[in-house]
């Protein structure tokens, strides 16, 4: 944080607008999920001061959270491992389970979302590295995707009968 008090005025006076955070298991995940959170992780006092910061340089926050790849932060654990696109690969989350929402992406991005000012305007869902989900796993066959498009064509991300 020491470092941000001087950064974020610097990228302001260079033109940035807004800055884009990925906390992965650095947030302070509560409740279901805080087996998540690094020993490490930022208290709700320093993210305070963080959105502080970012207020007096004015700079728009952008969370992202990670949705579907780039999990292994969450997947690593015990509790988390069902939900695995493959049981030897721990970075994937199977899209076409209903506990892949119910259980970890909703609380996910439910918790990031709260911890934020009112007026948070944007959330990155993250979504990168998505040729490593197989939609040929028995838990994706029945609902016949041609493509990775299919899982946000189909009328948004789904999973047998979540919408999103």
């Amino acid at each position: 944080l020491n470092y941000l008090k001087e950064f974020l005025p610097f990228i302001k006076r260079a033109g940035a607008t807004g800055i884009l955070v990925e906390y992965d298991d650095f947030f302070p995940y509560k409740n279901d999920l805080e087996a998540i959170k690094n020993q490490n992780h930022y208290t709700k006092q320093e993210l305070q001061l963080f959105f502080k910061l970012a207020k007096e340089a004015e700079l728009t926050i952008v969370p992202l959270v990670q949705t579907l790849n780039n999990l292994e932060f969450s997947l690593k654990l015990k509790q988390y491992t069902s939900l695995r696109q493959s049981k030897a690969y721990f970075g994937s989350i199977n899209p076409c389970l209903n506990e892949t929402y119910d259980k970890l992406i909703y609380r996910l991005l439910d918790q990031v979302i709260d911890a934020h000012p009112a007026d948070l305007e944007y959330v990155h869902i993250g979504c990168s590295q998505l040729k490593s989900i197989d939609l040929n796993s028995d838990e994706c066959k029945h609902l016949n995707l041609k493509s990775i498009e299919d899982l946000f064509i189909q009328g948004g991300w789904i999973s047998s009968d979540i919408v999103v």
